[in-house]
C-alpha cells in the first residue's frame, strides 16, 4: 500500500524484485527475491499482506515462455459474438481471431498488468457500467477507486458475506434501476403451452340426488365390490393362557440361618446338576411343577433340602465342562452375595456407633451448657 511512483523509483536499484500488478494508484503487487522483497518494504514503510500463490507472472522472467504461451492459448474459435473484448497487452480491444488471442495472453502474462490504465482507457470508450462476475467484488473495489468521482456503476454479482442468489436479484435490481433493459423473465414461473389441454380430474356431483357409490361406480364395479364384501371372513383366534407353576415361598434367611442356608444351596446345586447328568428318566410332561421344552432348552426343577428351596438347572445335550463351569460360577455367585450381606451388616454396626457417639456427644455438651 504505496504510491506506485515510489514503487518504481525503488526497483531502479533492486534488480531481483519485480512489479506485477498496478491495482490502484496507491496498491500494487511486488514478487521476487523474498529478502529483496521485504528489504524494499521495509525501506519504503508501507503496509504489505503476502499473496497466497507464488505463481511467477506478469514479469520479465516469463518472457523465456512466450512462444509456448502463445502456442497453448491458440484456441479455434467456434463463433463470433458481438461483444468488445479487451485485453491487457496493448490496453485496447483484440481482434477474435486464434493466433491474435493466444499472442495477445502470452503477452499479457510477460509483463506486467496496469489495471488503471486497462479501466481508463474501456470507460473513455464509452463503458459507464461495469459488471464483476468474479468472486469477492475486488475488481469492483478498484474500479471505484480508479474512477473515483467519474459518473459510474460497479455491480458485482458476488459479495462477502451474502449468498449468490441474493447478490444476483441485487445486481438486477440496480441495473433496472439504472434503465438497463433486462429480460427478466427466467426469474419469474412459466406456464406452459398446453396448461389448458390438460384433461379435468374434477368431477360434479349434484347433492340431493342419487347416492354417491352409483354415479363413481358402474354397474360392473359395483357388482363386483359387492362381491367381494360378502366374501370377507373375520378369523379370531383365541390362545389359552399358560398357568405357571405354583412354588411355595422358602423360608427367609436370616443372619443366624444364613451360612447354613448358604451351604445349603451349593450342596443342592451340585446334587441336582449330577442328578441331570446321570439320570435317564423321562420328564412326565403332565406334572404340575415341571415345564416339557424341547431338546435343546433347560427345565427348571425345585429341589428341597434342609427346608430351603434351591433351583436345580437340567440341560440337555451341553457338554460335562459345561456344568462344571455353570456350577463353579454359581458357588462364587453365592460366596460374593454372602460377602456383599457380611459387609452390609458390618456398615449397619458402624453406623450404629456413630449414632451412639453422636448422641453422647450431644448429652455431654447439654449438661456442660446447664
Amino acid at each position: 500500500m504505496t504510491p506506485v511512483s515510489q514503487v518504481v523509483e525503488y526497483l531502479k536499484h533492486e534488480n531481483r524484485v519485480y512489479l506485477t500488478h498496478i491495482n490502484t494508484p496507491k496498491e500494487v503487487v511486488i514478487a521476487g527475491d523474498p529478502q529483496a522483497c521485504r528489504r524494499m518494504i521495509d525501506t519504503l514503510k508501507c503496509d504489505a499482506f503476502r499473496a497466497p500463490a507464488d505463481d511467477v507472472l506478469h514479469c520479465d522472467a516469463m518472457a523465456s515462455e512466450y512462444h509456448e504461451l502463445a502456442r497453448l492459448t491458440s484456441l479455434p474459435i467456434c463463433s463470433q459474438p458481438d461483444t468488445i473484448f479487451y485485453s491487457a497487452a496493448d490496453y485496447k480491444p483484440i481482434t477474435l481471431e486464434s493466433h491474435a488471442i493466444g499472442h495477445a495472453i502470452a503477452k499479457g502474462l510477460c509483463q506486467p498488468l496496469d489495471f488503471p490504465r486497462l479501466i481508463n482507457q474501456v470507460y473513455d470508450n464509452g463503458a459507464k457500467i461495469f459488471v464483476e462476475v468474479g468472486a469477492g467484488s475486488t475488481c469492483s473495489r478498484w474500479i471505484r477507486e480508479n474512477l473515483k468521482d467519474k459518473e459510474h456503476v460497479t455491480v458485482s454479482l458476488n459479495k462477502r458475506g451474502s449468498n449468490d442468489h441474493t447478490s444476483i436479484v441485487k445486481a438486477l435490481a440496480k441495473l433496472v434501476s439504472h434503465q438497463v433493459s433486462l429480460d427478466l423473465s427466467p426469474l419469474y414461473t412459466q406456464e406452459p403451452e398446453n396448461a389448458g389441454q390438460r384433461r379435468s380430474m374434477v368431477k360434479t356431483i349434484t347433492l340431493g340426488g342419487s347416492r354417491i357409490k352409483s354415479t363413481i361406480l358402474s354397474n360392473t364395479n359395483q357388482e363386483i365390490a359387492e362381491t367381494l364384501s360378502s366374501n370377507v371372513l373375520i378369523h379370531k383366534t383365541w390362545e389359552q393362557p399358560q398357568t405357571l407353576p405354583n412354588f411355595e415361598p422358602s423360608e427367609p434367611v436370616t443372619s443366624s440361618n444364613f451360612q447354613s442356608t448358604v451351604l445349603n444351596h451349593e450342596n443342592s446345586a451340585k446334587c441336582a446338576l449330577n442328578y441331570s447328568l446321570t439320570s435317564t428318566e423321562k420328564l412326565d410332561c403332565g406334572h404340575p411343577n415341571k415345564m416339557p421344552l424341547d431338546n435343546n432348552s433347560c427345565s427348571l426343577e425345585l429341589a428341597k433340602k434342609n427346608h430351603n428351596f434351591v433351583p436345580g438347572i437340567t440341560l440337555i445335550g451341553l457338554q460335562k465342562n459345561q456344568y462344571q463351569k455353570l456350577s463353579y460360577n454359581t458357588s462364587r455367585i453365592t460366596k460374593n452375595h454372602a460377602a456383599f450381606l457380611r459387609n452390609q451388616q458390618e456398615s449397619l454396626k458402624q453406623i450404629g456407633n456413630i449414632i451412639q457417639h453422636q448422641v453422647t456427644f450431644s448429652k455431654q455438651l447439654l449438661d456442660s451448657e446447664s
